[in-house]
């Protein structure tokens, strides 16, 4: 049966017109109150007539994309299929960026969710799910982006990179490697903890110890990849895997000239983000995350809860795929 904003008001103790308030963001409400109706909210899944809203409101054919930064090789490809997506469609993106910083996610969430856009993308921060569900309005339509945490109000998109990082590391393994590290990005991201334990669960299924496939989890803001990298090859390991590009860019190009120099008793393999980058970097192996065909379902994914989807909630993990190379380092 139907949840109706009457079934609300009741389970939360309030007028059916201070839910429309908090729906709305029409009116001031409460601190405590405002949580009692976004709890009842949750509890009872219940879904705000979306297309009773617009016609009284009407559109703004705008949707809000909250990202960690605009300047990684994901991001850009992100932004790039969202804006091509969405323009084909009739919509337009308005784009916030929070640095990596939890609080500005917070308020980047506050700003989208006062009126002026239609829905969210939002690649969050958070380290929990539950941590995700206190900071989604629940009340605007929105689809979590690469991510691969399970349990969400919302749609979410991720990635899943188990089976082809067993690929990876039975390769590498096959060309006489004894000791495989990783560098990543920050723990508390969701692609991380998906890439970090892939790449556990791998190593320790071809028998490698913990002490033989060594990680490291850093920011790039951090500035210590390089050294990073160094020390992972310090200590013995002969092969590396990046979680991304960027960090690979970090460790061997040179500021001034951007000439690449990779040590010759070290492999590298890294993750790539576009289709568009496949000739980039021949002569290594690579992971490709699909992040434009990802940023693609999510729009349709959220168009779709726009115009007044009501379809059971969907969890999409994308495959990721892996392409060996047998040449030389660069």
């Amino acid at each position: 049966m139907k949840v109706k904003i009457t079934d609300v008001a009741r389970k939360a103790g309030v007028s059916t017109a201070t839910v429309s308030y908090v729906i709305n963001n029409s009116r001031a409400v409460g601190a405590e109150t405002k949580k009692k109706v976004e709890d009842a909210i949750r509890e009872l899944n219940y879904v705000p007539n979306l297309s009773a809203r617009k016609l009284k409101k009407g559109k703004s054919h705008l949707i809000g994309l909250i990202l960690p930064n605009c300047y990684s090789i994901s991001s850009i490809s992100i932004i790039e299929s969202c804006e091509q997506y969405l323009s084909e469609h009739g919509y337009h993106i308005l784009l916030m960026t929070t640095n990596q910083n939890h609080d500005a996610e917070k308020e980047a969430l506050q700003i989208f969710s006062s009126g002026i856009v239609d829905g969210i993308l939002l690649e969050s921060l958070c380290d929990t799910p539950d941590a995700i569900i206190q900071e989604l309005p629940v009340y605007l339509p929105a689809v979590v982006i690469d991510n691969c945490y399970s349990g969400l109000p919302v749609d979410r998109i991720g990635y899943s990179a188990n089976s082809v990082m067993q690929e990876a590391v039975a390769s590498l393994i096959a060309k006489g490697h004894k000791k495989i590290g990783l560098l990543s990005g920050p723990r508390y991201l969701s692609g991380t903890q998906d890439t970090l334990t892939s790449f556990q669960n791998a190593t320790a299924h071809f028998g490698l110890s913990k002490e033989n496939s060594p990680f490291v989890c850093t920011r790039r803001s951090e500035g210590r990849i390089r050294q990073a990298v160094s020390e992972l090859h310090a200590n013995g390991c002969s092969a590396v895997i990046f979680s991304n590009f960027n960090m690979l860019l970090d460790s061997f190009q040179d500021p001034l000239t951007g000439q690449i120099s990779i040590p010759s008793d070290m492999e590298v393999l890294s993750f790539y983000e576009s289709s568009t980058d496949k000739g980039f970097y021949e002569s290594i192996s690579k992971i490709y995350r699909p992040s434009d065909q990802m940023a693609k379902i999510a729009c349709r994914l959220l168009l779709n809860r726009i115009q007044g989807d009501t379809s059971p909630i969907q969890s999409i993990n994308l495959e990721c795929v892996f392409s060996p190379h047998t040449k030389a380092n660069l």
